[in-house]
């Protein structure tokens, strides 16, 4: 990853929208997992959001830390798999692209949001325009 993964709350828009690629999910899983047991109060955000996509569920990093955190009111976890149908389990099918974004809403989802993003560099070109 490239750039600033700390959350600054004087600075920061209150909520956080995050876009990850397989392993790039690891720095995100950590501020979820550090942020989410105190969203709203002083010195974090209000709300976080995980739009992550990994090939098929061979390759799910950090499904088992982040399942239970995206139950906690404010979290949502948004998961696709690029190589693999399991839309009956619940996720998305198909690479993270603009297309992919209007189907999740990221209007609403990266609107006043702290955005970070955690990928190889052609998805964060094409994503870059996009949020």
């Amino acid at each position: 990853p490239i750039g600033k993964f700390c959350y600054f709350p004087e600075s920061d828009e209150p909520h956080l929208a995050m876009v990850a690629a397989g392993s790039g999910v690891t720095p995100f899983t950590s501020m979820i997992r550090e942020y989410a047991p105190h969203l709203g109060k002083e010195g974090a955000p209000k709300r976080m959001t995980l739009l992550v996509s990994y090939r098929s569920r061979n390759y799910l990093i950090n499904l088992d830390t982040l399942h239970p955190l995206s139950k906690i009111p404010g979290v949502r976890i948004v998961t696709t798999l690029s190589r693999e149908n399991a839309t009956d389990l619940g996720f998305l099918f198909g690479r993270i692209n603009e297309e992919m974004l209007n189907i999740i809403k990221y209007q609403q989802m990266f609107q006043s949001a702290a955005k970070y993003v955690s990928a190889v560099n052609e998805m964060y070109q094409q994503l870059f325009h996009s949020i």
